[in-house]
């Protein structure tokens, strides 16, 4: 758009001001011109100035062409305006015009950048009947749209450009494969990986990034590792956070040896090493009951703020606990207020659970005492190894004031907590109590198991009650428990003593 005497430039700095509406356009001398104008204002993200050159040209009946719908299209996209990107497709039919791959493409990837995705695919669908001529580019723009919980429309327009007679090139597996990380789609990946190999397509960077963040979430640790292999035959230099996912996919399969082997190689790569990685090592020093380890990787001075992380101080806790290591778990608990991280259930639940198995049940029951005061909400397992604790101890008492408590802390009890109270009933000869919460039980709405049932046949055989625990053995079939030789020897017993 072009005043007599004057540049485009200084034409679209005239006609870009949103905040005030339409600017009143000047007089339009050419179609080309208007199109220079409009690329000018859609570089400077300006859509809203290039809509309105393009309106005072059609009222000025200008014969614009589709390259300038185009370029205003590519204006709106610039601006994530997919609406307004869509309006200008129809006007291009309501002008006789037909729009191009490139329409289509631009339009798409406005949808996709605005995570619009079922108009993107719509666009790309109807395309055809549309008497566009798609290309490789516009099923890009629709699979890059279809990240995340759409995986199988994703994978439905990789396999639409076999039927439009495409090729797909790299863009094209490099966005499904970010579809399927974000989906946790590992064995998708790997098939992705083999149709590019078929292809005699190359991998980057991007490639094995997308594909080794689905097997950090799949755990599958020796993928991630064979593919940081391919990366190093090839030459691709894996970047922190590429690496940190395979640490990761370690850490979750328990491989904590190759974890630390890969963050030998960061180190002596002279790479920054962040907290993920840390993060994720301490995680398979858990999973490998390593809690000597874990405390060592804690303290190391090149961790850095690593003891200040909630996740790897929640791995150290749990670390601890698999080696029975109670105090050493209490101790690291007590540094996450300090650290001022969020504390969650998980580790105080990981800290109780190794109060329980070393017999400190006192611990265990300060432990759920302090939580409230720390803003941690307890849950089932906290309640569970605490009431697991008290059971060793011989606090059947204290065990049942736990399980009556959790209602009151909304926490709803299941067939452990159940089971491990009446247990502690059980243990104390206190069968009537046993009973009584073996009743309980369908109150609740919770399905009693064999545990369960033999629980409640112990109770009653330490209490000489023959008569019921052969009733109770009788009724556990109907109750899909089906008896085990605990069951009836505990039976066999209660009978014998009654005799």
């Amino acid at each position: 758009a072009l005043l007599v005497g004057h540049s485009p430039s200084a034409a679209a700095r005239g006609l870009g001001r949103p905040a005030s509406g339409p600017p009143q356009a000047p007089h339009l001398l050419s179609p080309k011109e208007c199109t220079r104008a409009v690329v000018a204002l859609g570089r400077q993200r300006r859509w809203l100035g290039a809509l309105g050159l393009l309106r005072e040209a059609r009222r000025g009946s200008l014969e614009l062409s589709v390259i300038t719908y185009n370029t205003v299209i590519n204006a709106c996209k610039a601006g994530e305006q997919w609406t307004q990107a869509l309006e200008l497709l129809e006007e291009l039919r309501q002008e006789s015009l037909r729009p191009d791959a490139l329409s289509c493409n631009s339009l798409v990837t406005a949808c996709e950048r605005s995570e619009r995705w079922p108009q993107a695919l719509a666009l790309v669908a109807s395309g055809p009947k549309r008497g566009i001529q798609l290309d490789v580019i516009s099923f890009n723009a629709a699979i890059s749209a279809c990240e995340g919980k759409q995986w199988s429309r994703a994978f439905a327009m990789l396999e639409g450009t076999d039927l439009c007679g495409l090729l797909p090139d790299e863009i094209t597996y490099n966005a499904a494969l970010s579809s399927s990380a974000k989906s946790g789609r590992w064995g998708d990946a790997a098939g992705l990986l083999d149709g590019m190999c078929r292809r005699s397509l190359s991998a980057d960077v991007f490639t094995y990034g997308a594909a080794i963040s689905v097997c950090e979430k799949g755990a599958k640790w020796e993928m991630a590792t064979g593919l940081l292999a391919q990366m190093h035959d090839g030459r691709i230099l894996p970047s922190l956070i590429v690496r940190s996912a395979a640490v990761s996919a370690c850490g979750k399969g328990g491989r904590w040896a190759e974890a630390l082997g890969l963050l030998g190689d960061l180190a002596r790569l002279q790479v920054e090493l962040d907290l993920v990685a840390y993060g994720a090592l301490a995680s398979a020093f858990e999973k490998g009951s390593e809690w000597r380890r874990a405390l060592d990787l804690l303290c190391a001075p090149c961790a850095g703020g690593l003891a200040r992380n909630a996740v790897a101080c929640s791995a150290g806790v749990s670390a601890c606990e698999k080696g029975g290591r109670w105090s050493w778990a209490v101790a690291l608990l007590e540094e996450i207020p300090r650290s001022r991280l969020t504390r969650d259930a998980i580790a105080y639940s990981a800290a109780i659970s190794a109060c329980e198995k070393a017999g400190q049940w006192q611990q265990a029951v300060q432990l759920l005492g302090i939580m409230p005061q720390r803003s941690v909400v307890p849950d089932v397992v906290s309640y569970n190894s605490i009431i697991s604790a008290c059971k060793m101890g011989g606090q059947w008492q204290r065990a049942l004031l736990l399980l009556h408590d959790m209602p009151r802390r909304s926490v709803v009890p299941d067939v452990i907590s159940f089971g491990a109270t009446m247990s502690a009933c059980e243990k104390a000869e206190r069968w009537q109590h046993a009973m009584l919460l073996f009743g309980e039980m369908s109150a609740h709405r919770v399905a009693r198991d064999v545990v369960s049932c033999s629980t409640a046949i112990s109770a009653c055989e330490k209490g000489s009650q023959w008569q019921l625990a052969l009733h109770l053995l009788g009724r556990m079939p109907s109750a899909k428990a089906a008896p085990d030789t605990t069951s009836y020897n505990t039976a066999i017993s209660a009978c014998e003593k009654g005799s």
